[in-house]
């Protein structure tokens, strides 16, 4: 199955420096990505952002802007009655952005897992590392949880640290549904 799924936004207000490459002179902000589902892969999502510095959504929040570049999310999920799994799932997603000027502005990785066992025990860990310029941001976590499958009855406990923008961070997390 493939899934064609693209928006733009348009604007009279501005135009977008490369506009020859992208057959419109007034695209301010755009995101194109194909969603590809293999039967051996759950997702693969690949997508390409293009919002540029005077870019004013009238409505949503966007957290940057004089962003040009590529991203892949791809996950692997399996669900078993009779392995010693009852579901698992595996994960990566990177973006990579540079401005107008050619510079790399961010520059992302997640890499995560997730086990539940047949007794409804479940582990998750995750790695990110991130470049969200001038910063080299890093975080690992992990989480045990209880009763998995009912999210009513679920109780989480974890830890995240890292470093984000120049600062050390260590959490417990704990979660009571």
């Amino acid at each position: 199955m493939l899934v064609w799924n693209a928006w733009t936004i348009r604007s009279a207000k501005s135009t977008l420096p490369n506009a020859a490459k992208t057959g419109s002179s007034k695209v301010t902000a755009g995101s194109k990505s194909i969603l590809i589902p293999p039967t051996t892969i759950d997702a693969i999502n690949l997508g390409y952002a293009a919002i540029t510095k005077v870019f004013n959504p009238t409505l949503g929040y966007i957290p940057r802007r004089d962003v040009f570049g590529p991203s892949l999310f791809g996950q692997y999920g399996r669900d078993s009655d009779k392995d010693w799994y009852k579901r698992l799932r595996l994960h990566y997603y990177g973006r990579y952005s540079e401005n107008e000027q050619r510079q790399t502005i961010l520059r992302d990785h997640s890499l995560g897992a997730t086990v539940v066992f047949p007794n409804d025990l479940g582990l998750q860990v995750g790695q990110d590392l991130d470049f969200h310029a001038p910063f080299d941001n890093r975080r690992s976590r992990a989480e045990l949880e209880l009763f998995s499958s009912d999210y009513w009855k679920s109780v989480e406990l974890g830890w995240a640290g890292g470093v984000f923008e120049e600062t050390d961070l260590v959490s417990g997390v704990q979660q009571c549904r």
